[in-house]
């Protein structure tokens, strides 16, 4: 895990990554608030069926481990979701 950095990640229904943003952040606790925007803004990606957010592994990492969030196409209508 690269320390202070979050992968902000699109994937599609199968659970291929579509695109990934990484974000540095200072305390994840606290900051995982203001990366919300980008994930609801990367759901609007064609073919994304939800975003997760998760501690940056590597630039070409699988992410086994469970998300700090996720949000679905349907948090963009119906108010923000972090599960």
């Amino acid at each position: 895990m690269m320390k202070n950095r979050l992968a902000v990640c699109a994937l599609d229904s199968s659970g291929k990554i579509l695109s990934q943003v990484e974000i540095s952040i200072k305390h994840i606790d606290k900051d995982l608030h203001e990366v919300m925007p980008v994930a609801r803004n990367m759901l609007r990606i064609k073919g994304c069926s939800r975003v997760e957010i998760r501690p940056l592994e590597s630039t070409s990492s699988q992410y086994e481990d469970s998300p700090l969030a996720v949000l679905h196409t349907s948090d963009l209508y119906w108010g923000s979701s972090a599960s």
